[in-house]
């Protein structure tokens, strides 16, 4: 490990404008001159790292402190290489959980002799304390871009700076340069998983299908609209799955400590599409109808209710102008007379009444229908 870290910090010499100390350089006061080098780099890298962070508005002490170095291109084009780490990088302080530092900012920071008087080690525990101690890092980054076949594989390694050792390593596959942000942002997640795992967040997933089964990273959580807390942060692919629709599926990412919202999109299938259409145009209409035979109901009834009144009070054929009245003004109606009119009385309110359980059929009816086409403009996207 202590010779990848030599190398990459080589690296950094193609671009530095200072050259290689000469051998007489070295003499005897050279291990007093690289502590008091480690100990100002140290500060000053410290010094930095807070700076930056603070001004992208974090809290430098709830992230732990975490180095990447430029991923080696194994058999493919430098830039490429150089354009994945700036991903890996991306996703990295995306996470939120993490202060990271690039080899850009390491950069900065070193020129080429004060790298090789920090990296003067023996050892790999060593050498890997010094790094540590100079960039005030806990966690170091490193990996490869190489080729397998017509994919593109980005390895990532993880080493626990205190412990030197590696504690974890991911791989991610890259078949077309569509996927590359979305497979490195899983196998970061992956890579860093222990750590998220301690610092969850919310997850609120909505979507356009109430009911429908959520999976996260593979497995069912819940159904629609869900809300889930003390979800690991960090990348995770969210999906959800109904009868009859194509499955939706969203790459998120959920911060620590907040409440991430998804909105999943279900797209329907063409038989369920046209299914919906016709069952609900169906509900509509005899929904229509029942309403249209209410507002029957009521104008049957006052037709009856207007034919017995005028049959009663019309001035020239009613029975008002056939018979006597009583001193209150009521008419006197034989039995026979006085039984039709109140037969049609109470028909008039008989057949209004209908109209009642009518309107409520048709509003019932209206509310359990959807909109027929309210899976229209999602076919023609």
């Amino acid at each position: 490990m202590s010779l990848a870290l030599i190398l990459a910090c080589s690296l950094l010499a193609a671009d530095a404008d200072v050259a290689p100390p000469a051998p007489s350089s070295r003499t005897s006061g050279l291990h007093d001159k690289a502590s008091t080098t480690k100990t100002v780099m140290a500060a000053d890298a410290e010094a930095l790292a807070e700076g930056a962070a603070r001004a992208r508005g974090e809290d430098p002490a709830r992230k732990v402190p975490l180095v990447l170095l430029d991923l080696r291109a194994d058999g493919v084009d430098v830039a490429l290489a150089s354009a994945v780490s700036s991903v890996v990088g991306s996703e990295l302080f995306d996470l939120g959980v993490v202060q990271v530092t690039t080899e850009e900012d390491v950069r900065r920071l070193m020129d080429f002799e004060q790298m090789k008087l920090i990296l003067a080690c023996e050892d790999e525990a060593k050498c890997l304390g010094s790094f540590q101690k100079a960039l005030g890092a806990e966690m170091l980054v490193t990996g490869s871009v190489g080729k397998a076949g017509s994919d593109v594989v980005v390895g990532l390694v993880l080493t626990d700076l205190s412990e030197g050792v590696p504690t974890g390593r991911e791989a991610a596959t890259i078949k077309t340069p569509a996927s590359l942000v979305s497979e490195v942002r899983v196998a970061v997640g992956r890579l860093l998983r222990p750590l998220l795992a301690q610092r969850g967040g919310t997850l609120v997933v909505l979507g356009n299908e109430a009911g429908a089964t959520v999976l996260v990273d593979g497995a069912a959580v819940g159904i629609t609209p869900l809300r889930r807390d003390n979800v690991p942060s960090g990348p995770h692919r969210i999906e959800a799955v109904k009868d009859g629709f194509l499955k939706g599926t969203v790459d998120m990412i959920v911060h620590p400590q907040q409440t991430s919202a998804v909105d999943v999109l279900l797209i329907p299938s063409k038989e369920l599409s046209e299914t919906h259409k016709r069952n609900n145009n169906i509900l509509r209409i005899l929904s229509a109808s029942t309403a249209g035979l209410g507002v029957a109901a009521v104008g049957s009834g006052a037709a009856v209710w207007w034919f017995q009144y005028d049959r009663l009070n019309n001035p020239d054929s009613g029975y008002i102008a056939q018979y006597a009245k009583d001193p209150g003004g009521a008419i006197l109606l034989p039995t026979t007379k006085y039984n039709e009119i109140s037969t049609l009385r109470l028909a008039s309110y008989g057949v209004a009444a209908t109209a009642v359980p009518l309107f409520v059929a048709s509003a019932v009816l209206f509310s359990v229908s959807e909109d027929p086409g309210k899976y229209d403009a999602l076919l023609s996207e």
